[in-house]
């Protein structure tokens, strides 16, 4: 890939937002995660990461925006996208003794 070049994007998120009920959990999220990438995602509780990592695994669907993974659309065929990616969470150590 020369300089300059753009890769390709494993994920693009544009403009995406989630309302549940009365609480707005992501409003107008634009990401982009380019081919071969590791990404991190973090924030404080309540941020929004999960619901951002449920739309794109086509496990809920947002209310608006789009998002894509490898070029497929998570509400159209989300099925699709999910074939193309894979997640990995952690969770704190247990600190029971």
């Amino acid at each position: 890939m020369s300089a300059g070049e753009r890769r390709p994007s494993a994920v693009e998120i544009a403009g995406l937002t989630k309302v549940f009920a009365k609480a707005r959990a992501l409003d107008g999220v634009d990401l982009t995660v380019p081919e071969g990438s590791v990404f991190g995602f973090l924030g404080p509780n309540g941020a929004g990461k999960t619901t951002t990592l449920r739309i794109l695994a086509g496990l809920a669907k947002p209310s608006g925006g789009s998002a894509k993974v490898f070029g497929h659309d998570v509400v159209t065929g989300p099925m699709r996208s999910t074939r193309s990616s894979a997640t990995c969470r952690t969770s704190p150590a247990s600190t029971r003794g």
